[in-house]
This record gives C-alpha cells, sequence and structure tokens, in this order.
C-alpha cells in the first residue's frame, strides 16, 4: 500500500509541474461538495427518507438534494428504494 501511495504522490507531483496546482476556487467547490454529500449520507444512514425529507434535514435544496443522490447511487454510496406510491426513498449503502 506504501508503494502506491508513493506512486501516486510522484504522479501528482509531475502534474503539477506540468499543470500547475488546482486553483483555491476549485478547491473549495470540492470541500463544499464533499461536506453536502456527507450531510446527504449521514442524513440517509440509518432509515431510508425522500429527498423532501433529506432536504429539510439537511437544509439543502430539493433539486440539490436529487443531483447529488443521482451521483451517490450511480457511484454505488446509496440506494434508492422504489415506492408504490408517492415519492422514491434513499438509502445510504
Amino acid at each position: 500500500m506504501e508503494d502506491k501511495n508513493k506512486k501516486i504522490a510522484e504522479q501528482l507531483k509531475i502534474l503539477n509541474a506540468e499543470k500547475g496546482p488546482v486553483s483555491k476556487e476549485l478547491m473549495d467547490y470540492y470541500k463544499e461538495a464533499n461536506k453536502k454529500q456527507k450531510a446527504i449520507l449521514d442524513s440517509i444512514k440509518e432509515k431510508e427518507k425522500t429527498i423532501p425529507e433529506i432536504s429539510k434535514e439537511t437544509s439543502l435544496d430539493s433539486k440539490e438534494v436529487l443531483w447529488y443522490l443521482s451521483g451517490l447511487v450511480k457511484y454505488g454510496k446509496a440506494e434508492h428504494i422504489p415506492a408504490k406510491t408517492g415519492y422514491m426513498k434513499y438509502k445510504a449503502k
């Protein structure tokens, strides 16, 4: 594992030398996005919830919750639970 981390560090040094470091704005964007994703996952960790319930609990706009949930489902961090009526529910994996 240590060899893998060394290789990644070396590759990052090469990329930084070629392309320059990542901008502060981009780093801030990803930091905020990760914070929102974590809040959503924490919200659905124990109990499956609908988008409006997650939105209310996290104080995020429901469109934003849907956006992040789509990515979380796509990459296997969350799953949707089909509902017979009403809103679909989501649960963290």
